[in-house]
């Protein structure tokens, strides 16, 4: 079940978001989509800073499940007395509101550079997504994300056409 649904969010989207003109105009869907994408990395108790950004993921689902790439998350986590653990970091409009939430993997599909993971707590907005076969060539697009890392801050959406 976990592996047709991670297939099925790879035919629905590669973290690219369709906004045509029949649906929401940009703004509405920047507005409808950035509280869904979060910050993927690990979490130490006692590294600085203690978040270390790997990569960007969004709430699918029942808002519990982060689908993100799992080349992402493929690095062997440190171990011993100061554990590393798989986060995701919430962004919020004041950086001391924003939230760090330890995950557990849900499942990956290497093949399709795939994974899902699965975090605690109050469910995050999940996007709904589209059949990629509905999108159309020369229609607009919203990518999702934190280009070049985290260098730019926790701003989550870039717009491109």
């Amino acid at each position: 079940m976990l592996m047709t649904y991670l297939r099925w969010l790879l035919l629905a989207t590669t973290f690219a978001l369709v906004a045509s003109t029949t649906f929401a105009q940009p703004p509405d869907t920047i507005a409808r989509v950035k509280a869904s994408v979060v910050a993927v990395g690990t979490v130490q108790r006692l590294r600085t800073p203690q978040f270390q950004f790997l990569g960007t993921g969004f709430a699918v689902g029942d808002g519990s499940l982060i689908a993100t790439n799992a080349h992402v998350i493929a690095k062997p986590l440190a171990t011993g007395d100061d554990p590393e653990m798989l986060a995701i970091a919430i962004p919020a409009d004041n950086p001391q509101r924003g939230q760090i939430r330890v995950a557990q993997r849900a499942g990956t599909d290497v093949e399709r550079d795939l994974a899902l993971l699965r975090v605690p707590g109050p469910p995050l907005p999940a996007l709904k997504l589209r059949d990629s076969d509905s999108v159309r060539e020369g229609e607009q697009f919203l990518l999702t994300g934190f280009p070049i890392g985290s260098v730019l801050g926790c701003s989550p959406l870039r717009t491109g056409q």
